[in-house]
């Protein structure tokens, strides 16, 4: 078509385990995909060995980026050699090196560690048959268009072509549109294991989070700028009145902000380099000190250091300079009344972030924990899962046999998924009282155990039996029953290629998938051939039982599938996996939430210490005329208790509606409970009592003498 100038498709590995095997040693790939001979015209990585843009010509080639080729062939040279890759996938072939790039950088969106030939993958008849297949949509395709290509005419010829060439049942439904890869990485759907989606939401939350600390510490340091400011109006005066000019002054406090801001830039440094593996952990990231010396980075440092100017620097000395000289000489006055509520105001301002914090985070964490324990609609206690290789899935039987004689073992299935990650959806035609409809659902494989060992009830119709996987019979949830309104269900067929297919029970919708998620039409075909992963129950609930079974079980392993590893995985821990991105939201808000309350609780334990020593002969007197250390820490923290509340009454029904605008991306979720937000408001006044009542025992317990001797 005009305007194109090149196209490439791939798909990542379909294979729980991808191993590479070279002179006796082998070495799992963690990422690897398989591309066309295009891609790497469409997508130049730099080159290291090799040509790039044919290394994919031939069936059977690779490419390897460095860190990979040094860790498969140390410092031998790894171009032309060949090695034997391993999958579970598409089974044991050989491969060669024909090209290796530089390591894929840390901003790319695309990860991988080793790219095949696609057309390799022609020799494997199962994916054939889903490759050639007009319902297959496992493919993701780039195209890169020429200098004066229109999009739009792109479009229209791609769908004319689409039109002509497709099936009746797939082009009704669809047609063919195109996305720009800037911001793509945004896009959630798009991400396939190998270009990489981000959660844009969570870079929203990080810069937020950054910038409200960043917020209260300024604050913070200004409070303490102008209470300083209040003490020293008699130094200044005395300045002012031996000659110090305006500018003078004002040179001595650009001078002191910035030689603070250069020690915190240092000491910023040096904790930065501390904590970048905890970061890049919780962000998912994979930063070094080196990024931090981007352009944009200091462009950023240097912009905040001239607003610190500004703001910390010269306004405070305006303030002060501006007055005149006598009346800053004589007697001590207190801050300005302006001056004074603008300073409450912030001091309120860092409470109610602190209480917002913690409160979302503490209704996270509810929401957390009950997306893991909550009733699934089926039994996930005590079940392990294990990916079958192309040997063992040969030797289903053995396996189930022997794992049955184990007296630890209380039920063996086996099935095309793992629930939490159910992703396989189907078009198919339906045959239901004399009349034919299309219908989509999403689909397992299982056999005639698989429901015995989740504990899932038929509601309606019968179970599956040993002779229903030759049969092929389906079982339908109830949403599929209600969605396509079938009255007597056990009088359809989906339609298998033959006669099969037909429907014969119905089970209440369960949550196959996540929580985050509607439950869907879902059908269930009795098909053992299809089914890849193993489920095992067991008797006992002990975890070291478990694992001495599992031990054995590996030994059985080893004798079915000496090429693959032994691989075993907890259905409970399975769905952690599943919820760790609200795992690393409520980690990146309990971090902010301490941090906030540091900061926080430094800059009131300063306004702590002025506000106290403002008072110190008040207190004397107060002492004196018999007032107890009790009723001084109560007098003196009353202030910041009034502030307290104040936050909670502003920040409760903020962070009010934000969870509940954020419970609402939930099909199911928890409610609010009253004693989050109590917990919340609670732990924000134990913080600032501790904080201030520091500051105030010591002075209230101090000899009331001290304070007065001078009067």
């Amino acid at each position: 078509m005009p305007g194109i100038e090149h196209i490439t498709k791939y798909h990542g590995s379909w294979s729980f385990e991808d191993i590479i095997h070279y002179q006796e040693r082998e070495l799992k790939v963690d990422n690897a995909f398989y591309a066309d001979s295009v891609f790497f015209r469409v997508f130049p990585f730099k080159t290291i060995y090799g040509n790039l843009a044919t290394a994919l010509d031939n069936p059977f080639s690779m490419v390897l980026t460095q860190s990979e080729a040094k860790k498969i062939f140390g410092a031998e040279y790894p171009l032309g050699k060949t090695v034997t890759l391993k999958t579970t996938g598409y089974g044991i072939n050989d491969y060669m090196v024909t090209a290796v790039i530089e390591d894929v950088p840390n901003n790319c969106s695309f990860r991988f560690d080793a790219a095949f030939a696609l057309s390799g993958l022609n020799a494997v008849e199962s994916y054939n048959n889903d490759a050639n297949n007009w319902g297959s949509n496992f493919y993701t395709a780039f195209v890169l268009m020429s200098e004066n290509g229109d999009i739009n005419n792109i479009t229209t010829q791609s769908n004319k072509a689409f039109q002509a060439n497709a099936p009746e049942w797939v082009r009704k439904d669809m047609n063919v549109s195109f996305n720009p890869l800037k911001g793509l990485q945004f896009r959630a759907r798009y991400g396939d294991g190998v270009f990489q989606s981000a959660n844009k939401s969570l870079v929203h939350l990080l810069g937020a989070v950054g910038l409200i600390i960043l917020l209260i510490a300024c604050f913070n340091y200004f409070n303490l700028t102008q209470a300083k400011m209040q003490e020293q109006k008699t130094v200044i005066g005395i300045k002012k009145t031996v000659g110090a000019s305006n500018r003078n002054l004002s040179w001595q406090s650009i001078l002191e902000t910035t030689s603070l801001f250069i020690i915190a830039l240092g000491f910023t440094l040096l904790t930065i380099k501390w904590i970048l593996p905890y970061f890049n952990e919780l962000t998912f990231s994979s930063y070094t000190m080196y990024d931090l010396f981007s352009s944009t980075n200091l462009i950023f440092i240097l912009c905040f250091f001239l607003f610190s100017l500004v703001l910390f620097a010269l306004f405070p000395a305006f303030l002060v300079n501006r007055q005149k000289v006598m009346s800053v000489v004589g007697k001590k006055r207190e801050m300005q009344h302006g001056n004074r509520w603008f300073s409450n105001s912030l001091v309120t301002f860092q409470f109610i972030i602190s209480i917002m914090l913690i409160i979302s985070t503490l209704a996270l964490n509810k929401q957390y924990r009950y997306m893991l324990n909550a009733d699934y609609g089926y039994n996930r206690e005590n079940i392990v899962y294990i990916p079958l290789s192309p040997e063992s899935t040969q030797k289903k039987a053995f396996l189930e046999q022997e794992f049955e004689r184990n007296v630890q073992t209380r039920e063996v299935a086996f099935a095309s998924g793992v629930f939490g990650s159910v992703g396989s959806s189907w078009g198919r035609d339906m045959h239901y009282q004399g009349k034919k409809m299309d219908v989509q659902f999403n689909m397992m494989a299982v056999d005639h155990d698989f429901f015995n060992l989740f504990d899932i009830d038929v509601i309606q119709g019968e179970t599956f039996s040993q002779a229903s996987s030759n049969r092929q019979d389906m079982i339908f949830n109830t949403s599929f029953i209600r969605k396509y309104q079938l009255d007597n269900p056990m009088e359809a067929r989906i339609n298998q290629g033959t006669e099969r297919g037909y429907v014969i029970g119905v089970v209440s919708d369960f949550n196959y998938n996540s929580m985050r998620e509607t439950v869907e039409p879902m059908g269930f075909l009795c098909d053992r051939e299809w089914c890849d992963i193993m489920y095992v129950k067991f008797n006992s609930a002990s975890l070291a039982e478990i694992k001495n079974t599992l031990s054995h079980f590996e030994s059985i392993w080893n004798e079915v599938s000496p090429n693959f590893p032994f691989q075993y995985h907890f259905m409970d821990r399975h769905f952690e996996q599943v919820y760790q991105g609200e795992r690393h939201i409520m980690k990146i808000l309990s971090t902010a939430s301490v941090l906030t309350l540091f900061i926080a609780g430094l800059g009131l334990f300063g306004l702590a210490y002025y506000a106290t020593n403002k008072r110190i002969k008040e207190i004397g007197i107060r002492k004196v005329n018999g007032a107890k250390i009790r009723e001084v820490i109560t007098l003196l923290n009353s202030e910041f208790i009034v502030k307290v509340i104040i936050a909670f009454a502003i920040g409760c029904p903020l962070v009010y509606g934000l969870i509940n605008v954020w419970l609402s991306n939930y099909a199911f979720h928890t409610q609010l409970s009253w004693w989050i937000f109590a917990a919340g408001g609670a732990f924000v006044l134990f913080i600032a009592l501790l904080t201030v009542s520091f500051q105030s025992y010591y002075v209230a317990s101090r000899n009331p003498i001290e304070a007065l001797r001078y009067e």
